[in-house]
């Protein structure tokens, strides 16, 4: 997260537009530009609002499309999604199709390979990987690039990984 908020902050300081979309159900990243929390990317993934009228500009420049736990509950919904026969794994995709004129759009991600994070990989077109440099993290990222392979080839073929940022 502090990644993504860091990240987010420089581009738009050297003059990008920049949105920052929180995935994560913590949330911090909407506590960190302290924006409001309603409506939110929940809303946005219900179809109960659009990007466009979610999305709250911060002082730093940087749009956020906010998040809270609430979006913990998302995922059961995507899984009823699916079972009454509608896509669920391309819901964040769909959802940005209103948006235009970013120069950055950077996803922040929860740390685990959810729904959330595949709906992320579909909706992207780059992985940017920061990872903590210790034995467990380094053991998770061998499984994070199988998945990412797999996203690839079944789901989002401009997928491509471009950075592992090595952290802490």
């Amino acid at each position: 997260t502090m990644t993504a908020v860091n990240l987010s902050a420089c581009l738009a300081q050297r003059g990008y537009r920049v949105l920052l979309i929180d995935a994560d159900p913590q949330g911090y990243a909407t506590l960190n530009y302290d924006v409001a929390v309603s409506p939110s990317l929940l809303e946005v993934l219900r179809g109960q609002a659009t990007c466009t009228e979610t999305v709250q500009t911060t002082r730093f420049g940087v749009d956020v499309l906010p998040s809270d736990r609430t979006l913990s509950i998302i995922e059961e919904d995507l899984i009823r999604q699916k079972m009454n026969g509608a896509p669920y794994l391309n819901t964040l995709e769909i959802a940005l199709d209103d948006l235009s004129d970013y120069d950055f759009v950077i996803i922040d991600c929860p740390p685990s390979l959810g729904l959330l994070t595949i709906n992320a990989f579909t909706a992207a077109t780059e992985v940017f990987i920061p990872i903590q440099c210790e034995y467990y993290a380094l053991e998770g990222l061998s499984q994070l690039l199988g998945s990412i392979q797999m996203i690839q080839k079944h789901l989002n073929p401009v997928l491509h990984l471009s950075t592992i940022l090595l952290t802490m």
